[in-house]
């Protein structure tokens, strides 16, 4: 049966071994990747810059200048879901656990409050919670039907990855790079109590915008290769360090 046919059936498949975790790690970088391609801003990069760089609007940029102000919190959001799934792929391919841990389960709420500050690697969890049989899983694989008690469907959260630096130190991004994820959090996160759009049309908008481009057009690519060439390794334990390629300067 293959990973993504086993992951359907069962999310908890992926930490069977690292070809499970490096198989699902590929999926999650490229919708990440799709997600960012699809927003605004990177649809209209040029005009981002004309409009930031002019210092004026003229009566002619009104209906765009529009469109960037009401496609500015999903931009937002499709930002924050590809480096989510990009955190995520990056744990899952080293083996950290990127489902929440259950800390309703007395023996795993140690492990629970640990995981909200830093990341727990699989090893760790199967030490005090192992893998257990449930026959409610259809499909004639027995290996498929092996979970872990204790391990929810819902993944830890971005912001969690975010705001931690034992998490940041897992990526390797450059402080740029993490600054200006963190802003967009912010910006995100009013989506919880939002009763106006706005944009700012400013030479660091566009700046900003090109930076976080270029460091995902550079790597994705880049780690997606990484993931692929490291499937072709037997050592299972490998731990695979993902590159950052240096960017260009603007």
């Amino acid at each position: 049966m293959d990973t993504l046919t086993a992951f359907k059936l069962n999310f908890q498949t992926i930490y069977r071994n690292q070809e499970n975790a490096r198989g699902i790690a590929i999926t999650m970088i490229d919708f990440g990747y799709k997600q960012f391609k699809t927003t605004f801003k990177s649809q209209n990069l040029e005009k981002l810059k004309n409009i930031c760089e002019k210092g004026f609007y003229a009566p002619s940029d009104n209906e765009l200048i529009l469109d960037f102000v009401f496609n500015e919190l999903t931009d937002s959001i499709k930002l924050s879901i590809c480096f989510e799934n990009i955190m995520k792929a990056i744990l899952l391919s080293n083996l950290y656990v990127i489902h929440a841990i259950d800390s309703n389960i007395p023996e795993l709420k140690p492990l629970a409050s640990k995981q909200r500050k830093e990341p727990i690697q699989v090893k760790e969890l199967l030490n005090i919670s192992p893998w257990q049989h449930n026959n409610n899983i259809d499909c004639i694989d027995e290996s498929v039907k092996q979970q872990i008690r204790g391990l929810k469907e819902q993944t830890i959260n971005y912001s969690t990855m975010i705001g931690n630096t034992a998490y940041l130190n897992h990526f390797n991004f450059p402080s740029t790079i993490i600054e200006l994820l963190q802003s967009e959090n912010l910006q995100r996160n009013r989506l919880h109590l939002y009763n106006y759009a706005s944009f700012q049309a400013r030479k660091s908008t566009y700046e900003n915008f090109k930076i976080i481009s270029e460091f995902i057009e550079v790597n994705t690519k880049n780690w997606v290769t990484q993931l692929h060439d490291s499937l072709d390794i037997a050592h299972e334990d490998r731990k695979l360090t993902m590159i950052i390629k240096a960017q260009k300067r603007l």
